[in-house]
This record gives C-alpha cells, structure tokens and sequence, in this order.
C-alpha cells in the first residue's frame, strides 16, 4: 500500500509483468517482444525458465520468513504457524543456507537455478554487446525487473541500485525519460516514500487535479507526444476526444505509437490497450466504456452533447457488424471472404436509415443539426470508409450519402 491506487496499480501492473514473462509459452514471450525494436531471438534459449504461475506461487510461499522458524544461527526448522516473525522476504544469506539444508525448498528451486545458470553460460555480456541474438524470456524478465527497479528507485535519485547497473538486454536505458512529466512525479514520490520520507504520503494521496488524461493510439513511425491536441489515429481514440471536446471537459492527449510501444506505458497497461483514460486514480478502457464513464462523471458538461436516437431499422447490432465486417477487411483477416458485397449491404442499411429518419430535413447528422451521441459512435469509422471505399471499390451508391 503506498498510499495512493494509481501507485498501487502500477505496482501491480509491474509485478504482473515479471509473472508473465516467467510463465509465458514460446508464443507468449515472441508476442510480448513485439513491443521492442530489433531484438533478434536465440530460438534455442527461448523456451528455458519457464516457470508456471502455480509454481510461481509455491516458490513464493518458501520465500517468506513466516514459512519457516529461526535459531540462533540462521534458519531453523520448518515452523507451522511463524507467530512472531514478520512476514517479510528471507534474505540472500538465508536463501543459501535453505539451498544447501532443506531438501523440500531445494526440490522446488533447484530446476530454476539451474535454468538460469545454463542461461548465463549462453549468454555472456560480449554475446549482448557484440548484438547476437538473445533468449527471449531471459531478456523479457530482466527488463520486467529493469520496469521494477526503476519505478522503486528512479533515476536520477537512485540510491540503491545504482543507473550503470541498469543495462538493459533489450530496449534502451533511457525509455523512461520518455514517460509523461506525472509518472516520474509517481515514481520519484513513491521512491521517497520507500526511502522513509513521510512527507510523500501526502504526496501520493492527494490528487492534484481532476484532468481527465486519455492515451490514444497515434501514427505508426512517430514517436509518444505528451498534451498534444491530436484525437489519435484510430475511430475509437477520435470517439473519446471528440465526446471529450463537445463536453468541454479538461482533457490532456497522450499519443502512442502501437507498433513502438514505450516501456513506461506497458506499466501503466500491461496489455498495451488504446485508447484508455487515466482519471483520478481510475484506468478506463474501452471507447464506449471510456464515454459511459464520461458521462456518469461529468453529468452537467455531457448533458451539452445531444442525446438521440437510433432511426428505425438500423439497430446497434447492425452499427456493431458494420464496423467489425469494415476492420476485419482493413486487417485482412479472411482472404477468402467477399468484403464488398457485406460491406455494400450494411453501408445501404445506413444510408437507408439515415433518410427515412424524421429530422432529415434539419441536418445531415442523427441529431440532426447537430452532432449527437451516436453520431460520435459511428462517424469516426464512416470517415475511413469514404478514404478506403475506393480500394474497396465499394459502389458509390452505397457509400455513406449524408
């Protein structure tokens, strides 16, 4: 507990970060390195220390003082209850000492030391240096570990893990620079806090402002912008900005490029979702989550949007076909798959519904006049339809009219 849910959160985020890159399959340690430029992977080395999330849990339970009784000299005999001991992490001198006396902790981390030190024999630092390829697990949980230590003791402070000690096997030292201004201030508070300063209790529990922060998926090839005014490039991203803009809510834009994903915002989002929204302590994700939270917590400048209706005959579950049958063409799911015609059909039935709508005659939106809230749900996608119809050779007559 730090005092704070947004330190909290990240924390946990961190340490779950360290859990998967132990017990991720092949394919799960390839898909995570995705995130990371020029890693060459040594296919042989990838599949060593594995470790279940079971045995994750079991080798945890070893490692708490309250697992086992002290004597005079080091540790003990198992102890059934450990009232009395604080339920702290066993030190490295006790860690040795159960490895050479306890049979039952020796069985449970023996296949794990071993992994590792055939690791170190398969990947010396002139290997790393000289660019060689790398064992993708191994570089996965030493940067998960890199995550860790830098948000318990960040540069430049750090004091005890010192910064020529932070090498990192894959992706670059200076990664966290890159985090926006408010997470370094979470992390240097929460350093002091670790430190004993009592003054950044207060710190990391007072929110200091009710700014609704939103991360949107940004143009490929460019890189993170901090308080850009820029909606994303993605429908989803331009949703929430827009509802954020016609509400008049304060709002700061993060844009991230999602095939170059920073290190500091696989922190904040392990799975590296966009768009989300970062609110007093709260991560939303989600556009259509992200817009009902909005609209439950900033009632009075929502209530400017229009709310309307969606005409006759073309129902939420036709809007949500549309748009999966549009994206799952863009992404090339189904090469054997008639995108046109499905794609004609559902563009018709908007199009359709859009003139036998009973405010036709006010204006080109479902509000009419004006824009509404279903308005910002499907625009944003009939935008990309009116740039890549033509690829699509979608008739013109079925392309959105209004």
């Amino acid at each position: 507990n730090f005092g704070r849910p947004s330190a909290d959160r990240l924390f946990s985020n961190l340490i779950r970060k360290v859990q998967r890159a132990l017990e991720a399959d092949r394919a799960g340690v390839k898909s995570s390195l995705r995130f990371f430029e020029n890693v060459r992977l040594d296919e042989k080395q990838t599949d060593k220390m594995q470790v279940s999330k079971a045995k994750q849990q079991a080798v945890g339970e070893l490692m708490r003082q309250t697992r086992w009784s002290r004597s005079t000299l080091g540790i003990g005999a198992v102890a059934s209850g450990g009232a009395g001991v604080n339920d702290k992490i066993i030190s490295f001198p006790d860690f040795v000492e159960l490895y050479n006396t306890k049979k039952e902790f020796r069985n449970w981390v023996e296949p794990i030391v071993n992994q590792v030190a055939d690791l170190g024999k398969a990947c010396s630092k002139r290997a790393f240096r000289n660019g060689n390829a790398v064992a993708g697990r191994l570089a996965l949980f030493q940067s998960a570990l890199m995550d860790l230590v830098d948000f318990l003791d960040p540069e430049p402070r750090a004091q005890h893990f010192y910064i020529h000690r932070r090498r990192r096997l894959i992706g670059q030292i200076d990664d966290a620079l890159d985090m926006p201004m408010r997470m370094k201030k979470l992390y240097n508070d929460t350093a002091e806090l670790m430190a004993g300063n009592v003054k950044a209790v207060d710190a990391l529990a007072t929110e200091q402002s009710g700014m609704v922060r939103v991360y949107v998926r940004g143009p490929i090839g460019q890189a993170s912008t901090h308080g850009t005014a820029e909606p994303g490039d993605c429908p989803f991203s331009q949703r929430v900005v827009w509802f954020l803009r016609e509400a008049g809510i304060p709002y700061q834009v993060t844009s991230v490029d999602p095939t170059r994903v920073p290190i500091w915002y696989l922190s904040l989002h392990p799975t590296a979702q966009l768009p989300i929204i970062e609110h007093k302590d709260s991560i939303i994700e989600d556009s259509s989550s992200i817009v009902d939270y909005l609209w439950y917590m900033f009632r009075d400048q929502a209530s400017q949007i229009p709310t309307c209706e969606i005409p006759n005959g073309l129902t939420t579950r036709k809007l949500s076909r549309f748009r999966r049958t549009f994206y799952s063409w863009i992404k090339g799911r189904d090469k054997s798959r008639n995108y046109r015609e499905d794609l004609t059909r559902h563009v018709g039935e908007l199009n359709e519904a859009l003139r036998s709508r009973s405010n036709a005659e006010e204006g080109p939106f479902f509000g009419g006049a004006r824009v509404c809230s279903a308005d910002m749900a499907i625009l944003p996608h009939l935008h990309r339809l009116s740039v890549a119809g033509p690829a699509l050779k979608v008739s013109a007559t079925a392309r959105p009219s209004s």
